[in-house]
């Protein structure tokens, strides 16, 4: 998404959390070889981990209200409504949601239901890009909610591209372990419903984001004045016109690797101030880029 000056929403969330005591959400630190341990602890509800207790987060701020957190605990849409009307909050709900159950014809391909996963990048993955234990967990449990389609978290189809050491990287590689977690998935979705998913892989480029080996290495298109403002980036960051042919090869092989992998289709993401939006964005440059033309 960009916004209304044409600042990419992902930097835009960067600054609104500046005055935000970050430092008071974190309960535990770990090693990168100690990942496991990590995730175990974050899902312990007796850990003390903000994960395990989102109601940490309020003793964390002591008293502080930047942000009210509370578990899920209605039992019904009634009392969410009523909780709604409370907070001032306008809501739509639905009464009959029978047509989310409804089958959907798209060209030759027929969805089971009209339900969705939208994809959230969570750091469960090893060093070298492949799946760890709970990204099959995850993704598995995800396929036994029933929903026709889920849409998987961004993964990288180069190193140098990677937003962290921790993101899914998707090479001959690590393709072994991509396809067993997809044929899991699929698996697990036809033994609980009858169907197995379809399987969405969003193919990604970090661009001035990049964090191979998690340190910061940006590569632009071009100078953005008000990207930035929340990723430093010089002229020495610039891609060369060599490198984007050569990128253009690599999203195709990407393409048919996702295919080997198990992956029903490929979202080529182009967003958040990423690589390839930075080059559709040149287009039409924000106000003040366009001045310097």
């Amino acid at each position: 998404m960009q916004g209304a000056q044409g600042c990419a929403d992902f930097p835009i969330a960067i600054a609104a959390a500046r005055d935000i005591p970050l430092e008071k959400f974190i309960t535990h630190t770990f090693p990168l070889e100690q990942l496991q341990q990590a995730l175990d602890t974050a899902l312990d509800s007796k850990s003390g981990s903000i994960k395990g207790d989102p109601e940490a987060v309020t003793d964390l701020l002591q008293g502080e209200k930047l942000c009210h957190t509370k578990k899920f605990h209605y039992k019904s849409l009634e009392e969410v409504e009523q909780r709604a009307a409370e907070l001032g909050v306008s809501l739509p709900f639905a009464v009959d949601t029978h047509c989310l159950a409804y089958p959907l014809q798209v060209r030759n391909i027929t969805f089971p239901n009209r339900l969705g996963i939208a994809p959230m990048e969570v750091p469960t993955l090893t060093p070298e890009g492949a799946t760890s234990a709970y990204t099959v967990r995850r993704y598995v449990n995800e396929a036994i909610g029933g929903s026709a389609v889920i849409w998987f978290e961004a993964i990288s189809i180069v190193e140098e591209g990677r937003s962290s050491q921790t993101q899914l990287l998707l090479t001959r590689d690590t393709l072994d372990e991509i396809q067993k977690m997809t044929a899991a998935v699929k698996e697990a979705g036809i033994k609980a419903n009858g169907y197995a998913p379809y399987l969405i892989m969003q193919a990604n480029h970090g661009g001035r984001y990049s964090n191979p080996g998690n340190k910061p290495a940006p590569m632009i298109a071009y100078r953005h004045p008000i990207l930035e403002q929340y990723r430093a980036a010089d002229d020495s960051c610039i891609v060369g016109d060599d490198y984007l042919k050569g990128l253009e090869v690599k999203f195709g092989e990407a393409t048919q690797l996702a295919k080997e992998a198990g992956f029903d289709a490929v979202d080529i993401k182009s967003c958040h101030g990423y690589l390839l939006a930075e080059l559709a964005s040149r287009l039409q440059p924000p106000r003040r880029v366009r001045r310097q033309l």
